[in-house]
Parts: C-alpha cells; sequence; structure tokens
C-alpha cells in the first residue's frame, strides 16, 4: 500500500475500534449503542441550502423529515450557497467553500462573506430530470410533453392523452404513455412521472396506482392470441429468467460464463455489456462473510441459443466469486446495456487492445468483418496462457499481430500473422509500419487504417491519445478516427441516472474539459476528448476496499472449498 492507503487504512481502523468499544460498553450498561458523538468527532454529516431550513422541500413536504435527520446527529446549515471545493495532496476532496447568505426583505442574499466546510465526500441534490432516453435512442416511439413522456388514461376507445396532474393523489393523472400496438402498452412510474416526480415516497405511490390499471389492461387475452394466462406467465418467467448453464475456469485469469437469458441474449448487440450479481438470500455464508457476487459490469462476447457468453476477467473479489457459480444458479442480469460498437462499413481498422479488450473482441472483431471492414489486430497479452479461443479472435481479424509481455510467445498459425515480445504498443506499430516486423507479403498497410480503436487501461489509452495526434498521425490515412473505450466505474447501468459513470470530456486543443457524460451510454468515444486523469481517478477510489476484499477472499476461500 502506499501512504495515502495506508493512512486511509489506519483511519478505518480507528474509527472501527472506537466502534466496537462503544458496542461493548453499551452492553455493559444495558443500553442501545449511541454512535453520534463519534460521527460528531469526526467531522459528520452538515445539510448545507441556500436557503432557511423552513423554506426547503423536505420540511415544506414532511418536516418529519428534518425532525428525524436531527435526531440522527445531522447538522443543518442553512444560507450557503457552494462555491467550490478544495482538495488535498491526494487530489480528493477536503473542503467545500460557500457564500453565506443572509435573509433580506424576506429574500436571501450574499453577505459578502465565505465560509469553508471541512469534507471528506460531498453529495449534491440536484434535482432530476425524467428519463426519456428510450425515445431518444428509438424515436418516434413515444409521445413527449416537455421534458417527460404525455401521460394516457384508458378509455373505452383505447388511450386517450390527459394533462399533468396535480398532484400524486389526483383522480385521473395518466399511468400509461402513447403507446398502444397491437394490444399492447407501456406505462412510466416513479420519476419518469410528472405526477410523482421528486420523491421515494411518490415514487411507491406511483406503482400502488398504477398496477390496477396494468391488471386491468391484461384481463382481455391479446388480441389475436389464444395463449392462456398462465402459459403466458410461463413464457414471461423463461425468458426474462437468467441461469448460469456452464462456467469454464480453464483460464485462472479469466471466467467464461454461458447464462441462458433469453431475452438478454436477443436484444444483444456486439460491444454491448451486462449488469451481474447474486441474488443475497441464495448466497453461502462462510466465517460470517456472505459470499455474494456484488455488482460487476460483464462484457457479452458472443450469443449462441438464446444463452449469452460472459468473460469475466479474475480482478477483485467479486469476480473471483464467479468462478463459484454452478450449472443452474440463478442470476440478475440487467441488460444489454450500453451502446453497441458502431459498424462502419469499408474502413480499415486497427483494433488494439489488451486482455480485457481481447474477451471484447471475440464478439466485436466478427462483426466488424461481417459489415465489410478490414481489420488489423494488436493483440496485447501477459503471456501465451492469457489467450482464449484463440481461433474466434483470428476469425475476427485480417490479421494479428501477437504481443506478450513475457517470453512465452503465442504461436502464430496463418501466414499473415506475427508474434513478437513487446510491451509498448505504440513502438509495435511504428516498426510494423517501417517493415522492421510482420510478414513478408499480405499485411496490411498501416497507411491504409483510417480508424483506430482502443481498448485497455489509461496507460495504452493515454499512450494512443498523444500519439495520434503526433508519431502516427502521418503513418495511417489521412482524416483517421481514433476511438478508445472508456471503463469507468458503474452502478445502475441506466443511461443516465445515478452518474456513478460520469465521465468528464476534454477540448482536445486546449486540454481544457467541456462537459461531462454518462459512459454507459456510450462507452466508445473518441480518443482525444477523453479525461484520462479524471478515468484513472475514478477507477483507483475504490482501490483500498477492493484490495481489503481480496484478501479476506484469500482467508475465507480455501473454508469454503472444502465444504
Amino acid at each position: 500500500m502506499n501512504d495515502e492507503d495506508q493512512a486511509t487504512l489506519e483511519e478505518f481502523l480507528t474509527h472501527g475500534r472506537a466502534i466496537r468499544a462503544e458496542r461493548e460498553h453499551a452492553a455493559r450498561e444495558d443500553r442501545e449503542p449511541d454512535f453520534n458523538p463519534l460521527i460528531r468527532s469526526w467531522g459528520g454529516v452538515t445539510v448545507a441550502y441556500r436557503k432557511g431550513m423552513t423554506d426547503s422541500p423536505a420540511y415544506v413536504r414532511n418536516h418529519e423529515e428534518v425532525i428525524k435527520a436531527t435526531e440522527e446527529g445531522l447538522y443543518y446549515a442553512q444560507g450557503l450557497e457552494p462555491l467550490h471545493a478544495e482538495v488535498d495532496e491526494y487530489q480528493h476532496v477536503s473542503s467545500l467553500v460557500c457564500r453565506e447568505l443572509d435573509r433580506r426583505d424576506g429574500k436571501w442574499a450574499p453577505t459578502g462573506a465565505e465560509r469553508r466546510l471541512p469534507a471528506r465526500a460531498i453529495f449534491i441534490a440536484a434535482g432530476t430530470v425524467p428519463n426519456t432516453i428510450y425515445e431518444r435512442e428509438h424515436t418516434d416511439t413515444f409521445r413527449l410533453e416537455g421534458n417527460h413522456f404525455l401521460a394516457h388514461t384508458p378509455t373505452d376507445q383505447g388511450l386517450e392523452p390527459v394533462a399533468d396532474a396535480e398532484h400524486a393523489k389526483s383522480r385521473v393523472f395518466g399511468p400509461f404513455t402513447s403507446y398502444q400496438e397491437g394490444g399492447r402498452r407501456v406505462t412510466f412510474i416513479g420519476d419518469t412521472h410528472p405526477a410523482f416526480h421528486g420523491s421515494v415516497v411518490k415514487a411507491i405511490a406511483s406503482g400502488m396506482r398504477t398496477y390496477p390499471y396494468v391488471m386491468a389492461s391484461m384481463a382481455h387475452e391479446v388480441p389475436g392470441s389464444d395463449e392462456a394466462h398462465t402459459d403466458f406467465l410461463t413464457r414471461m418467467d423463461d425468458l426474462l429468467t437468467a441461469r448460469v448453464v456452464e462456467v469454464k475456469n480453464d483460464n485462472p485469469a479469466m471466467v467464461e460464463v454461458w447464462v441462458k437469458a433469453p431475452m438478454a441474449a436477443r436484444n444483444f448487440r456486439a460491444g454491448q455489456f451486462y449488469r451481474l450479481q447474486t441474488f443475497e438470500s441464495l448466497s453461502p455464508v462462510v466465517d460470517n462473510t456472505r459470499l455474494q457476487i456484488p455488482l460487476i459490469t460483464v462484457s457479452g462476447t458472443g450469443v449462441k441459443d438464446d444463452c449469452i457468453r460472459l468473460m469475466v476477467l479474475q480482478w477483485g473479489a467479486g469476480p473471483r466469486l464467479v468462478g463459484r457459480l454452478r450449472p443452474g444458479d440463478p442470476l440478475v442480469l440487467m441488460g444489454p446495456t450500453g451502446a453497441p460498437t458502431d459498424m462502419p462499413t469499408g474502413r480499415t481498422i486497427m483494433v488494439v487492445a489488451g486482455r480485457w479488450g481481447a474477451a471484447v473482441m471475440l464478439d466485436i472483431g466478427a462483426a466488424l468483418r461481417a459489415a465489410g471492414n478490414r481489420v488489423l489486430y494488436v493483440a496485447a497479452f501477459g503471456g501465451a496462457g492469457d489467450v482464449d479461443h484463440q481461433d474466434e479472435l483470428e476469425a475476427g481479424a485480417d490479421q494479428i499481430i501477437w504481443c506478450t509481455a513475457r517470453e512465452d510467445t503465442i504461436e502464430p498459425r496463418r501466414p499473415q500473422d506475427v508474434s513478437l515480445q513487446a510491451t509498448d504498443m505504440i513502438d509495435v506499430v511504428k516498426r510494423y509500419d517501417d517493415g522492421e516486423i510482420g510478414p513478408a507479403e499480405g499485411g496490411i498497410p498501416l497507411s491504409d487504417v483510417d480508424r483506430i480503436m482502443v481498448m485497455g487501461g489509461t496507460g495504452l489509452l493515454k499512450g494512443f491519445q498523444q500519439a495520434v495526434r503526433g508519431e502516427l498521425a502521418n503513418r495511417v490515412a489521412e482524416g483517421c478516427d481514433a476511438f478508445g473505450t472508456v471503463g469507468s466505474p458503474m452502478q445502475c447501468m441506466m443511461q443516465g441516472v445515478c452518474a456513478q459513470c460520469l465521465q468528464w470530456q476534454i477540448d482536445p486543443e486546449t486540454g481544457e474539459r467541456t462537459r461531462p457524460v454518462f459512459s454507459c451510454a456510450g462507452q466508445d468515444q473518441p480518443l482525444t476528448w477523453i479525461d484520462l486523469d479524471n478515468l484513472s481517478a475514478r477507477q483507483q477510489q475504490n482501490r483500498l476496499s477492493d484490495r481489503l476484499n481480496s484478501q479476506w477472499l484469500e482467508q475465507v476461500l480455501p473454508e469454503a472449498e472444502a465444504r
């Protein structure tokens, strides 16, 4: 661990010991533990609000929330407008600087003073916008009203549009969108609906108020269908349930899992990915540790017979648990999500991919070639033993330059392919263009390459980000475009909701940040636009906890395997 991790770990341990001591004291005194003094001694939680507490929506809508929050030890600081955050020597937030406001003549106005709030984490209630991304991706599916779907209510003649409801308890609120094709309808609830927008309580109310309409719509048979309801439900269960079919642990660095998930498989397009986890109640407990696979991002790498193939790199505790799955195990599999890889036609594409990118290439390469493109694949591996499905990788590329960091090189099986020991992929590309490496004939000239796709770590991306504007610029075709795959941390993967995947883009000329984007909605981005320093920082944000989890897993796995 570096100095930063050691300092953070010591803080974790200090806080943990204090919590343990309070639990012991409470047990001896036959009372409930009181953690508020500890939390406040560590800085506490402060709600900073631009106006007064009584002006806040939390107080106006449900003042009990404010009462309970203060009982839990939260501070409430009113009249503060955030200006900027300050960071420490590790570029982590250390404080929030605010402009002080004061109420004058019924309005809040700046006093001219500033206040600095020490902070190790800052959460911003930025408000929400109804998620209508489906309409942006599939235009003319739903009618819109402003920034949300136009609400419709059922009548004897079908669906009729209604005005926005003024309140969550309004008699008419319109539970359906405008869609009504083939006897099918689409509801929209929660924050997507103007009547239930803004709070969790309203979101729950939207489900309670909408489900009777759903049941009523399903009370009649779908036109043109003679399928019984029980058969329909059985079919839906089969289409939407994900179960493990096969697990292959042949390669210690990668686990291959085939999952039967008909709808997830049928809708998959090359380049998309999934959100995978296991059910908590079905996960084994070993040494007081529940071995549940947490939410992880996995790439789809092929479809066969309503099954999707997932390749999971064994980095971290969660992915390592994937190898313990057994055929028949149920999974929570959401997706496919993310944007499919852009498939041009008639182009010459150079793909530079590390270990993770090689798994993605199993599907993308074949799709690129099927679209009429030539593919030059620069494959970077640690050693020959890291290669999975060499035949499929060859089928997805017209030519491959196999590179390994160690001396055990990969045996090329086609005359146009070459193999060497190398770790600098930019140097490899330059030497290939200079004729130092490569086949005597039949190779793809670098001057024909008019698209570059880079899939790998931030080091690989940064190297090519600089090279495409410098030493490689005159070696590839004029107007060659370059894309990098952004592997941001992800959570909801619903394209514009949780913002865990938020990634800055920059002006390639000035280096200044231009806009944040949801990378789960588009992971392949123009290479020169990606703020790689921001990406690297985001990828390292859970470094310490990931290492601790992995070390603890080393402790409990032998016992788990013995069972």
